[in-house]
């Protein structure tokens, strides 16, 4: 544990989507446990930020790396 960051609460991040760079694969969707990710086949998929819990499933099952994380505004 390091003494700097030690009892410091971070804010849980939510995933978003870069629009440019979804192919519109399903495998965000079909990972996310939340039904947080929108979308069909071969369409641009959407983060309800609502429903998403940070767990950066979809992120990891993203083939083009088009999922980030970041602290909500």
């Amino acid at each position: 544990v390091d003494p700097d960051t030690a009892g410091v609460i971070v804010a849980p991040k939510i995933a978003s989507i870069t629009e440019a760079l979804c192919t519109g694969c399903t495998r965000c969707f079909r990972a996310c446990p939340t039904d947080a990710v929108v979308g069909a086949t071969g369409q641009l998929h959407v983060i309800l930020p609502e429903a998403c819990t940070g767990c950066a499933k979809c992120a990891t099952a993203c083939p083009e790396n088009c999922i980030n994380l970041t602290q909500p505004s």
